[in-house]
């Protein structure tokens, strides 16, 4: 039990600098990490839709397909669900070879799903307002936030494994 809530204190301790970093770079630098991590994610959707032979270009971090615009803003970098996952890597009680490696595995993972779900939303908006709020709102909130805690428990299970500390 201990080791439950110690781990879920330091997660907690982890989220919180998180989210004071995340307030710091909009309060005192004006978005401008935020900003150049959205910039960064329309730049990577808009590379991928040329490679498919889509015409697209980027204005700021505003995608151009079609005759569509698609903002992205910080929440939609997945900046907040790879924080939690790094959050929960830091906090596992495991070496910190371990950590390390689950972090170089765990966030270029969740960046590409995330870039993958960018891409999808783009595609669907382009054709139906609808497609884009369902997508938007229910289908890839649920299949992040799953993936993200799937690969978390992944990670902790191998690396609990391989230091003894599950049979």
């Amino acid at each position: 039990m201990r080791l439950v809530v110690r781990f879920s204190l330091i997660f907690l301790g982890y989220v919180l600098l998180l989210s004071v970093l995340l307030r710091i770079d909009e309060v005192l630098l004006h978005g401008a990490v935020s900003g150049a991590l959205s910039r960064g994610v329309a730049l990577a959707a808009v590379f991928c839709l040329k490679l498919f032979g889509a015409e697209a270009a980027v204005s700021g971090s505003t995608i151009l397909y079609g005759s569509h615009g698609f903002s992205i803003v910080p929440e939609c970098t997945g900046i907040e669900v790879i924080g939690l996952y790094d959050a929960a890597v830091l906090a596992f009680p495991a070496r910190w070879k371990s950590r390390l490696r689950g972090l170089a595995l765990g966030v270029p993972a969740l960046a590409a799903l995330n870039g993958i779900r960018v891409l999808t939303l783009v595609y669907a908006g382009s054709r139906s307002q609808k497609a884009l709020d369902y997508g938007h709102l229910y289908f890839w909130p649920v299949i992040v936030l799953g993936a993200t805690v799937a690969l978390w428990l992944t990670w902790a299970q191998n690396a609990a494994r391989h230091e003894g500390r599950l049979a």
